[in-house]
């Protein structure tokens, strides 16, 4: 999230941008500027094969989307939260603005907080539940089948900007000026993890790659990659998280390529050239696990920083460009479609086919199916036990609707105090994106404060 380049700034050669023409851009922030201008992102004159579009506030999510919109072939949009933003995520339930704010920052002596400014307490966004987030964030994933989810992370040392904590000034009057600086006010890092861990777990629902940002957090960011593969097991490595802007030293770079083989690393000259450390940094991880990114908060400027990571790159292991671009193209490749030990990434949501595919009752199917779901969700569904044999009864009726076309149920009466919702189609393409199993029985469980879990069984 930095600023644009000046117009001294050399331009790019036609060498140059032969190379950028066959690299992706696996993490900018094209929008997070003041000066964005929607009718001229700038988009259609990127010289690089694609670029990744990051979300980071509230505000900003469907900024990407109508990039992603407008520039489907260039644009692979990202939506989450970045840990800068998540103090407007409440965890908790809460009585008003005020109250929330309150328990982040919590003062002395029944005090408030001395940096809770009347002044600041304006600026702040207000609160959102964390489940209303989640909710929103399933629906753009849902809206564009090929998105990934970030920008998520983790950060000790970011403080709240005096303007609140967006990019864009959306709780200002446009009459009055922006408030400059930063408080002293710092998001708690057990609140950034709780924020961190659910977008996680939705991107593995949904089996969505993942960009990640860690400052000052090296620790934190690893015990989240053991609470997630401890959590999630196999389906851990349904998705592959791109650590961007990597900082960490060479030796956690060779730690966590062995411990986790989902992990990719990215560099850039924006943020990583500060560190005499990154060149043996980025030699300490495997090419096929190597990205590249601008980091840049313009589409204007972003080929030429993309340029500059992909010449730290080369002097980092020592290569010439051909070698260094047709590398980053099967490491990103590979980060896509996973590879041999992670196995396929199809950007589907959870089958459970994977689990057993032995011709069992509906019964026993929903009943294992529900307790692998909640051990890997530590959610809880309604009424389980005593609406199973209507859902039985319910999904057997509804067998032979899928044969003549796309069917739907909604029985509230004889499902209410379980809150289920049964869809039954002979296509997945109708319910969900391509690529499911023909005829799939879709069962979405409406769980109490929290967005609906998806469970597909194939008859």
């Amino acid at each position: 999230m930095c600023g644009e380049l000046s117009e001294s700034e050399e331009e790019l050669s036609a060498e140059q941008e032969a190379h950028l023409g066959r690299i992706v851009d696996c993490h900018a922030h094209p929008h997070d500027t003041k000066h964005f201008d929607a009718e001229q992102d700038g988009v259609d004159k990127l010289v690089c094969a694609k670029m990744v579009c990051m979300s980071s506030n509230l505000h900003n999510q469907e900024l990407t989307a109508r990039l992603a919109s407008r520039h489907p072939e260039k644009i692979v949009p990202a939506f989450g939260l970045h840990p800068w933003f998540t103090h407007a995520i409440a965890i908790e339930p809460f009585a008003d603005k005020l109250d929330h704010y309150t328990r982040l920052w919590p003062g002395t002596d029944d005090e408030r907080h001395p940096e809770l400014t009347e002044e600041l307490m304006r600026n702040l966004p207000e609160p959102l539940m964390l489940d209303e987030w989640i909710r929103s964030l399933r629906g753009y994933l849902d809206r564009y089948p090929t998105a990934m989810v970030g920008e998520v992370g983790l950060d000790r040392s970011a403080r709240v900007p005096c303007f609140g904590g967006h990019i864009a000034p959306v709780s200002l009057p446009p009459t009055r000026e922006w408030p400059t600086g930063l408080t002293k006010l710092r998001t708690p890092i057990e609140h950034q993890k709780t924020i961190l861990l659910a977008q996680l777990d939705i991107a593995i629902i949904y089996r969505r790659n993942v960009s990640m940002h860690s400052v000052a957090a090296q620790g934190a960011t690893q015990d989240v990659l053991a609470d997630l593969k401890k959590k999630h097991k196999t389906h851990h490595d349904d998705i592959a998280i791109d650590l961007h802007s990597y900082g960490g030293s060479k030796e956690s770079a060779t730690q966590i390529q062995k411990a986790y083989k989902n992990v990719w690393f990215s560099f850039s000259s924006t943020v990583n050239a500060r560190s005499d450390k990154t060149e043996e940094t980025i030699a300490a991880v495997a090419r096929d696990r190597l990205l590249i990114e601008s980091d840049w908060a313009s589409a204007r400027g972003s080929d030429k920083k993309l340029h500059e990571a992909l010449l730290m790159l080369r002097s980092a292991h020592d290569l010439h460009a051909d070698a260094a671009i047709e590398g980053l193209e099967q490491s990103w490749q590979l980060f896509l479609d996973g590879n041999e030990e992670t196995g396929e990434r199809s950007g589907q949501l959870i089958t459970f086919d994977d689990f057993s595919r032995n011709e069992h009752s509906v019964h026993s199917d929903l009943n294992r199916q529900y307790e692998e779901l909640r051990s890997r969700t530590k959610l809880t569904l309604l009424s389980w036990t005593t609406e199973l044999d209507k859902v039985q009864s319910t999904a057997q009726h509804e067998k032979a609707a899928s044969e003549e076309g796309t069917s739907h149920l909604e029985n509230d009466g004889d499902l209410a105090s379980s809150r289920l919702k049964v869809n039954v189609g002979p296509s997945g393409q109708q319910l969900y994106q391509d690529g499911l199993s023909s005829s799939p029985l879709v069962l979405r469980m409406y769980i109490s404060r929290v967005e609906s879990v998806d469970v597909m069984l194939t008859r």
